[in-house]
Formats: structure tokens, C-alpha cells, sequence
């Protein structure tokens, strides 16, 4: 057998270092990872920001609609109306406010049927509709004092397409509900005392007349 040569490198060989191309190669691969994590940054730095404006937008939405809501504690509800404004403070100044009260109705797009907006009060059933007129038919008058109270607030930030936070309620006016209701009672208590009077008077215009026929025999 032929005895087994173990060649040493040289120590100039040992000190050479990484190559050129080596070091291009780990330049390229941690450059690579710092744009992955400075786009994960950004990208995390963004969210946070539209988070922060969803909630103040929120915050802002809720206090606007809470105004209006105890607006009406009194029993009326708020004036109709459509307004726009800007954000009061200075830190809400990038917001746009929409304040919206109206008479209460129903948007929907029935099946095979173009898009319609139906007032429930008074509304003429239809077959092709597939909701039914609750309100109109089972509570009648009341969805005629039922107001809904819509809040937008929208703002639009840097290149970003515009975004809004939405807020909904419904107000019920009792003064003019009461108005209508006593009315009615108060007409329905006349009818039914007139009724009683009708019922009175029956027996003693025939009393009456029983003894006319017996003073005449």
C-alpha cells in the first residue's frame, strides 16, 4: 500500500480571506433582508397611523351622533337636515363631518326588480317585494314619526384613497306621536260618549211615545 500524503495549505493560503465575489454575495443577501424588514416597518408604521385615524374618526362620529341623540331626549327629534362640516378642533381638522336626519325609510333592491326606496308608512304592499311591510302593517302610524340619524366621517391622508366611519340611530318623536295618539283618543271617547247619549235617548223616546198612544185610548 502506498503510505497516505497529507498536504498542508501554506499560510499564505490560510490568511487569504473571503473573495470578492463572497462578499458581494453577503452584501447582496443582508441587503435584501434590510429592505424586507424596512418594508415590514413601514408597512406596520401605515397600519398604525389608519388605525388611529379610524378611531378618532370613530371617537369623533360617536360624539357627534351622542349631540343629536340627547337633542331629542326631550321628546322631538333634531331638524332635517344635511349638513357638512369640518372638524372643530385642531387635530380634527383632516376630517369631514356629515350630519344627516331625515324621514325614516327603507333602501333595498328587491329580487327581478329595479332599486326602489319604499316609505313604510302608507305603503302599498306588493307581491314582487319580498320584505313586507312590517311597520305600515303592524304599527300603523308608527313609522311616520320614526326619523333615522345618519353621522359620516370621512378624510383622505397622503396618496391613500378616502376612507369614513359610519354611525346610525333612529329617534321616535313623541310630541307629534302624542299629538296624533291623544287626538285620536279624545275622538274616540267623543264617538263613544255620543254612542251612550244615542243609547240613553232610545228608551225614553219610546217610554214617551207608550204614553202618548195611552192618553189617546
Amino acid at each position: 500500500m502506498l503510505p497516505r500524503v497529507t498536504r498542508h495549505a501554506s499560510p499564505a493560503k490560510r490568511n487569504q480571506g473571503f473573495t470578492l465575489l463572497e462578499v458581494l454575495g453577503a452584501v447582496a443577501v443582508l441587503g435584501i433582508w434590510y429592505f424586507v424588514l424596512a418594508a415590514l416597518a413601514t408597512d406596520g408604521l401605515l397600519k398604525q397611523g389608519q388605525n388611529l385615524r379610524k378611531l378618532q374618526a370613530g371617537i369623533i362620529a360617536d360624539r357627534v351622533l351622542a349631540e343629536l341623540e340627547v337633542s331629542s331626549l326631550g321628546g322631538s327629534v333634531p331638524e332635517r337636515m344635511d349638513e357638512t362640516l369640518e372638524g372643530e378642533l385642531p387635530e380634527d381638522e383632516i376630517f369631514t363631518i356629515r350630519k344627516q336626519v331625515h324621514e325614516f325609510t327603507l333602501d333595498y333592491r328587491p329580487a327581478n326588480a329595479p332599486r326602489e326606496e319604499l316609505v313604510l308608512y302608507g305603503a302599498t304592499p306588493d307581491e314582487r317585494l319580498p320584505l313586507p311591510n312590517l311597520l305600515g302593517q303592524n304599527i300603523p302610524g308608527f313609522a311616520q314619526h320614526l326619523y333615522t340619524v345618519k353621522v359620516q366621517v370621512s378624510w383622505t391622508e397622503g396618496f391613500m384613497a378616502a376612507e369614513s366611519v359610519h354611525r346610525t340611530s333612529y329617534v321616535f318623536d313623541m310630541l307629534s306621536a302624542a299629538e296624533v295618539y291623544e287626538s285620536a283618543e279624545i275622538k274616540e271617547a267623543d264617538e263613544a260618549d255620543e254612542e251612550d247619549q244615542a243609547e240613553e235617548e232610545e228608551p225614553s223616546s219610546g217610554r214617551n211615545s207608550k204614553s202618548l198612544e195611552e192618553q189617546a185610548e
